[in-house]
This record gives structure tokens, sequence and C-alpha cells, in this order.
């Protein structure tokens, strides 16, 4: 498998990583009004959904500096076999 076979499998892998987180970060609005009642496990709930929530912002920008990386290799390995094809 090439170098630029690698990036493009693992752009690949990355972009269904983002697309699972996509799919639970959805979730969190129906969580979040689940926990509108009112009694110390609820609130209990809603902070650790509170932390669970920047938890997965904090991967989805991850996923981002990857995707850009990841992007940026694959460009730079174009770049390079074509000047030397």
């Amino acid at each position: 498998m090439t170098d630029s076979e690698m990036l493009t499998e693992a752009r690949a892998i990355l972009l269904r990583a983002r697309d699972e987180l996509g799919e639970i970060r959805s979730r969190v609005p129906g969580l979040e009004a689940a926990t509108r009642w009112r009694s110390r496990a609820a609130d209990e709930f809603a902070d650790a959904l509170g932390e669970w929530t920047r938890s997965l912002r904090r991967i989805d920008d991850e996923l981002d500096r990857w995707e850009a990386a990841l992007a940026a290799a694959q460009a730079r390995a174009a770049g390079s076999t074509g000047a030397s094809g």
C-alpha cells in the first residue's frame, strides 16, 4: 500500500469516526430535555451530561485537526508523486 493509499484510507476512517460522533452529538438535546425534572440525581446527571458534551466537542475539534493534517499530508504526497513522475 502506498503512502497516498494509506492517507486515503486514514481519511476514510476519520470520516467514519466523524459520522459516528455526529450521531452521538445529535442525541444530546434529547438527553438534556430528559433532565429537566427536579431531583438531586437529575442534577448530577445533567452535570455529567454537560461534561460529556464538552468532551465530545473536544473530540470533534481534534478530528478537525487530524482531517486538516491528513489532507495536507495527502496533498504533499500527491505533489511529490507528480514532481518525481
